[in-house]
């Protein structure tokens, strides 16, 4: 696979899911700087062309380093050589009521703020969560599991949205 597709190859980082976000933020820079479109601007246009088109690889490939839902899909998809299915989390009637219940909580700190102690407990938990799934994850695609690991991706996905829904209720809060 060339360097094109493998987003940490390209930013010469460790193609696994746990990586330096400050390492990659400074990959990032150093070659925005390097191949930045206004070094080539009194050039031809197929090298503007072609300076464009590698800026636009390198930020699609930082936003997706920088997601973990999105760094998983692309490290599953470099694992297993296909693309992640979407998986319906639903089927699970334990898991089911996790998102209910999950749902339900933040409707509830929407409709009357939390104290900060039931909030950083909700917070805490899903992202204790998390972590656990994407420890999951990691050994699923270690093992080549990956029918298990495309579960994984969708639990990942569900709780880093439970998150950023809650980020989201905190800062209308304040």
């Amino acid at each position: 696979m060339s360097t094109t597709n493998n987003y940490f190859s390209l930013f010469g980082l460790p193609q696994v899911f746990d990586i330096n976000l400050n390492e990659l933020r400074q990959q990032y820079r150093n070659l925005q700087i390097e191949f930045h479109p206004d070094k080539v601007a009194a050039g031809s246009a197929v090298e503007k062309r072609k300076a464009v088109e590698q800026s636009a690889l390198f930020n699609d490939a930082y936003q997706v380093l920088t997601s973990p839902v999105e760094r998983a899909k692309h490290l599953f998809q470099l694992c297993s050589g296909h693309i992640a299915k979407e998986h319906n989390l639903a089927s699970s009637p334990e898991f089911l009521m996790l998102q209910i219940d999950a749902r339900e909580q933040l409707e509830d700190f929407k409709a009357a703020p939390p104290s900060e102690d039931e909030f950083d407990t909700f917070v805490d938990q899903y992202e204790e969560s998390l972590a656990e799934e994407i420890s999951a994850f990691t050994t699923c695609l270690n093992a080549s599991d990956y029918e298990g690991a495309e579960v994984l991706i969708a639990k990942i996905q569900l709780f880093t949205k439970l998150l950023s829904e809650a980020q989201d209720i905190e800062q209308a809060i304040d």
